[in-house]
């Protein structure tokens, strides 16, 4: 059995993970048209860009982290290397430059596509972390619950964005470094859930593996032949699918 602690410190990246996808879901859109003043069509064409891109560097990522040498860490590595990465992009998502009309395009879509890439880098193999720390079922659905109950901690901490937005905007004198001053807040609380996960979880991700065959295209196409997972598939697809239209 895990201890609590452990349990608790590996829900921290997961946060770290709500956090953003929050952020970016509820005011993205809001801040390239409304502060940026970029035409709605394109700041919806950059999320979608990102979306896409992260479509295809899941299954890259995965393969990566799975067929790494489990004696040097398949999951953990990868928290290390993005900590500092994720919060960064985050800010720089919500910064704007100044910069001309075509480079501000320019920008914002680079952008989206490394913190997307610094999404899956984080949330794939920390996903399978969870599942490799212990072989006990029952330890694994709590390690799950206080994955999830630390999220949704994390989904209530975006709301504080209506008391700082307007807090840094008087301080600061311009809506723009409002957002700039107010995004920095959550990448720095990104960086260091995400810091407080690896850390916790030193000694227990699984370092040893009987058999260990390379994973390629061909097994994420085999897994689709598993009925439930098609279920499983559709009912996430449309759970976000509605969440894009709100």
């Amino acid at each position: 059995k895990l201890p609590v602690s452990v349990k608790v410190a590996y829900a921290f990246p997961g946060a770290s993970y709500f956090i953003a996808f929050n952020v970016l879901a509820l005011y993205l859109i809001w801040f390239f048209t409304e502060t940026v003043g970029l035409a709605p069509a394109f700041a919806g064409l950059i999320a979608s860009i990102g979306i896409l891109w992260d479509a295809i560097s899941d299954p890259i990522i995965g393969m990566w982290s799975d067929n790494r040498d489990p004696a040097k860490g398949r999951r953990r590595p990868f928290l290390l290397c993005v900590a500092i990465p994720f919060g960064l992009f985050i800010w720089l998502m919500f910064t704007n430059l100044g910069l001309g009309p075509v480079m501000t395009k320019v920008y914002y879509i680079a952008i989206a596509i490394g913190y997307y890439t610094c999404m899956t880098a984080l949330d794939v193999p920390y996903t399978a972390l969870g599942a490799e720390m212990t072989t006990n079922y029952d330890e694994r659905s709590s390690l799950a619950n206080f994955r999830n109950m630390l999220s949704q901690c994390a989904n209530f901490a975006t709301a504080m964005i209506f008391f700082l937005l307007p807090f840094f905007t008087e301080k600061l004198g311009s809506m723009s470094s409002g957002w700039s001053a107010t995004i920095a807040i959550y990448g720095a609380a990104a960086t260091l859930c995400i810091l407080i996960g690896w850390k916790a979880t030193a000694g227990y991700e699984l370092s040893e593996l009987s058999a260990h065959e390379r994973i390629t295209y061909k097994d994420y196409l085999a897994v689709l032949k598993n009925r439930p997972v098609r279920n499983v598939v559709y009912m996430y697809s449309l759970s976000i699918l509605a969440m894009g239209f709100v």
